[in-house]
């Protein structure tokens, strides 16, 4: 019984640490709402790689007594730094975010996005002055449908181009069906129905369609969008493979900056996908009046970006959550502060 104390005491003292550093992580953690969020379904996609055609293709040493406890110790504590990571490990919450921040844009805003630490990021530009803040780059989180809006801007860029035909047809299979969300009605079409290029994008963005977007990612792939963007002056930290594949916040924000661009250029497609924005059916952020965005959500994600239409100018943002219900968490609360600002501003 006395040889036994030692190896008793230590457990529970690994227990009790366990314990106390649990408290603050469980509370970081808990939901700002009671129950599951069912307001907004969540959307994922997970693709196989494509080639780029426009033709539709069918793709033993027992452990001593001593180092059985010094393993109980060690499994407890590395359990516990593993739970306080963020972003699949990526950052730990004690690592302080970067931030680049006009002053009084940063201030604001920034206070907001501070107290969620490593477990939001930010993004906002005004296009008027180019008053930018940036809140911390260097997390990633999954695409889930905001995937759709630069996928739906490079396809119109192509088409401008007139390396593709809007109008072209392609034809819906089985496997391209989404019966796993309830987002769009493609899915609920006979096997064999054919539909533009058009309509599909149309579907993709207007309605979060997957079933849409699996079509459209069938047909065109993903080593063109990759290279695109390439070209353009952005090379993804990960390529993109499908709306499961990982984006940061200073990608997300070239995306946007780059799809405000083209809608200003005024060519035969920009108030066509700014139609498209505009009218997507789901918002998460905060805004009002005309907001051309998309949303996305792969629990436990959930982000947004966009082009808020000011009547003192349009800015752009985007905003990346982890670990948060859609409905009355971090979007709502920093684009509520993002258009204050932007409301109060001072503009020469």
């Amino acid at each position: 019984m006395e040889k036994s104390k030692p190896r008793f005491i230590i457990v529970t003292l690994a227990l009790l640490i366990a314990f106390m550093l649990m408290l603050p992580n469980f509370a970081s953690k808990m939901p700002e709402e009671n129950g599951p969020d069912t307001s907004v379904p969540p959307e994922s996609e997970h693709t196989t790689q494509i080639p780029n055609s426009l033709t539709p293709t069918v793709s033993d040493v027992q452990p001593t007594e001593a180092t059985t406890e010094a393993a109980t110790v060690a499994i407890v504590i590395g359990t516990l730094q593993k739970d306080t990571m963020t972003g699949n490990g990526i950052h730990s919450q004690s690592e302080t975010p970067s931030v680049s921040a006009g002053e009084n844009l940063g201030g604001e805003v920034g206070k907001i996005a501070e107290t969620y630490k490593n477990t939001v990021s930010v993004f906002v530009k005004d296009m008027t002055d180019g008053e930018t803040f940036t809140y911390n780059e260097n997390t990633a989180y999954i695409w889930a449908s905001t995937l759709k809006a630069p996928y739906a801007y490079w396809l119109y860029s192509r088409a401008l181009k007139g390396e593709l035909d809007m109008e072209a047809t392609i034809t819906l299979r089985e496997s391209d069906r989404d019966n796993k969300y309830i987002h769009g009605a493609i899915k609920d079409y006979e096997n064999g129905t054919q539909f533009t290029i058009e309509t599909l994008v149309e579907h993709a963005l207007r309605h979060s369609d997957n079933t849409a977007m699996k079509m459209l990612t069938r047909t065109f792939g993903y080593d063109g969008f990759n290279e695109f963007f390439k070209g353009l002056g952005l090379e993804f930290k990960e390529k993109t493979r499908g709306m499961s594949s990982r984006v940061y916040v200073h990608e997300l924000a070239f995306c946007i900056e780059r799809i405000f661009e083209f809608i200003e250029e005024g060519n035969e497609y920009s108030g066509v996908l700014k139609g498209h924005m505009v009218g997507t059916g789901t918002q998460l952020a905060s805004f009002t009046g005309e907001v051309a965005k998309k949303y996305g959500g792969d629990p436990p994600y959930w982000l947004e970006m966009g082009i808020v239409y000011d009547k003192n100018g349009p800015y752009l943002y985007a905003i990346m959550t982890n670990g948060y219900q859609a409905r009355g968490g971090p979007i709502q609360k920093i684009s509520s502060a993002i258009a204050a600002y932007m409301k109060d501003k001072t503009r020469v």
